[in-house]
């Protein structure tokens, strides 16, 4: 079964493990998007500070981070 919930603190390990991942993932695609250090746990704190923080879980395991926030992206 797949759900999306409010991501809590108790999932940032997870979240930072996909992030990680990706990064790695781009890096030797040679895609320079998040390789400066961003995302990190700062950003995901902040996230979830604010409410924003989701996860994706497919049979009670995190697959997936994102934040959905309809504040803008300053970027």
């Amino acid at each position: 079964m797949i759900r999306i919930r409010p991501a809590e603190t108790a999932d940032l390990p997870s979240a930072l493990s996909i992030i990680r991942q990706t990064q790695e993932i781009f890096k030797t695609q040679g895609i320079d998007q998040w390789q400066n250090g961003y995302p990190n746990l700062q950003t995901l704190q902040h996230d979830l500070a604010h409410g924003w923080g989701r996860v994706l879980e497919e049979d009670g395991q995190t697959v997936a981070y994102f934040a959905l926030s309809f504040d803008g992206e300053p970027n």
